[in-house]
């Protein structure tokens, strides 16, 4: 079984690659429902975060207020430090776990993990190979404002506070570029698909 670990910065279209993957049939193990299943009511991890950030990140209800935290630490590389001390070693854990499971049940010959910190979080070395999507940043930004209704500055931000694009096109194994039309970038993951099946 071979894993693929997939990435992009924020913008890129990583989660578009993600499900047309799914859509054809491969296995898609993914770090964000991981990420969002270890800060539930009650895990260990929302109570250290309540604990690290204080309880104003917490809903009424008990359950993390995404939106706040996300505030948080974008404005700070020192809490979205501690925020991946607490959160991403428990997810890195999952995947783990996922791959192991999968490789017992005798799995798909390709299994991707689709991780937004794979490099920083260096989960990349549990993968085989690693993909990378990427986009000029004018369309990234673009996309990003368009979907979470942000501006410019509030992009500038969330990207600054990623490891850059250049930075990860050096560690990639294989650079997809998502600059262009949806069709373009299937038409590139089915060429990766058939060179990788072939």
């Amino acid at each position: 079984m071979k894993v693929i670990g997939l990435t992009g910065s924020i913008g890129s279209g990583k989660s578009t690659v993600s499900k047309y993957l799914l859509r054809k049939g491969y296995t898609v193990i993914d770090s964000d429902v991981i990420a969002h299943d270890v800060v539930m009511p009650g895990k260990p991890a929302l109570k250290e975060i309540a604990a690290e950030f204080g309880k104003g990140v917490i809903t009424e209800g008990g359950e993390l207020d995404r939106k706040k935290l996300a505030n948080i630490v974008f404005k700070s590389p020192k809490k979205k430090t501690v925020l991946e001390g607490i959160v991403t070693a428990r997810v890195i854990k999952e995947i783990k776990k996922e791959i192991a499971s999968l490789k017992k049940l005798g799995a798909d010959d390709i299994v991707f993990v689709d991780a937004p910190i794979l490099f920083e979080s260096k989960a990349d070395i549990k993968c085989d190979e690693t993909w990378l999507i990427v986009a000029d940043d004018s369309i990234r930004a673009k996309r990003v404002m368009e979907r979470d209704g942000c501006t410019y500055d509030e992009f500038l931000r969330r990207s600054e506070s990623q490891m850059s694009q250049e930075e990860k096109i050096r560690l990639a194994d294989r650079v997809i570029d998502n600059s262009e039309t949806t069709r373009k970038l299937y038409g590139s993951i089915r060429k990766l698909l058939k060179e990788i099946n072939a």
